[in-house]
């Protein structure tokens, strides 16, 4: 479940990043760790995507992804989803 806190938006101004909460952040860490050894660079690189995901997309489009997850958890993961993975790896690797 992701919860709002707060968001805030002037018109014509950057959206602010959405705050969904320490719970939720750290169910996010966990997912995305879950599946591996926890190593420092696995939890960097969630961490930076957390992070991405919460500065850069609403939170419709994060609740789309969270049901089509519950649907079929095996299903590839989402396109956006992706992308932060990727653009995360690459710099928290260094690559």
């Amino acid at each position: 479940m992701i919860v709002v806190v707060g968001v805030g938006t002037a018109c014509g101004a950057e959206p602010e990043p959405v705050d969904f909460g320490v719970d939720n952040r750290d169910a996010f860490l966990a997912g995305c760790t879950a599946s591996t050894e926890d190593s420092r660079l696995v939890r960097d690189i969630c961490e930076c995507a957390y992070e991405e995901i919460r500065a850069s997309y609403d939170l419709a489009e994060l609740a789309a992804v969270e049901e089509s997850l519950k649907l079929d958890a095996f299903a590839p993961l989402p396109p956006i989803v992706v992308s932060v993975l990727a653009d995360c790896l690459v710099s928290e690797a260094d690559l």
